[in-house]
């Protein structure tokens, strides 16, 4: 865009700051109230220890915030690590923007993809070309079907 070629990535970058302070404070107050456990006791199937999905946690917003203090342009590091985030605290997560359609349809394929990853073991080397397909097929978004506008 023109903002980021002017290098005024300001709102871009405050709105990803206080995000990330949000969801800080949101974690913080998750371990607080000792909800690690609680999320383990569900997940009967899946064992986690506690300790190893609150050291988890504790790495990604590490490295999230180093994402969100780096001020490159266009970050979808940024994007991939809330959402991992997010799952782990058995959170919701939604993206969107001004007109709905660009930066809403690459998060919305970047979430496909992971899904096909973390649920049907997507191969490593399969990921971008996963990616690419679901970006460059319209056929396949349900959004661009006439089926989306009746």
């Amino acid at each position: 865009t023109i903002a980021d070629k002017l290098g005024l990535n300001g709102p871009q970058e405050r709105n990803n700051s206080d995000n990330f302070k949000i969801l800080m404070d949101y974690v913080r107050r998750y371990k607080k109230m000792n909800l690690f456990a609680l999320s383990e006791k569900k997940e009967s199937n899946i064992r986690h220890s506690q300790n190893n999905d609150e050291a988890l946690i504790d790495d990604l917003m590490s490295i999230l915030k180093n994402e969100v203090n780096n001020k490159k342009n266009k970050n979808v590091d940024v994007l991939s690590l809330f959402s991992q985030i997010c799952l782990k605290l058995n959170g919701l997560r939604f993206t969107s923007c001004k007109s709905g359609k660009d930066r809403t349809g690459m998060s919305a394929t970047l979430e496909e993809v992971n899904i096909l990853s973390r649920e049907f073991d997507l191969a490593d080397n399969e990921y971008q070309k996963a990616l690419d397909t679901l970006r460059r097929e319209p056929a396949i978004q349900l959004s661009c079907s006439p089926l989306a506008s009746e």
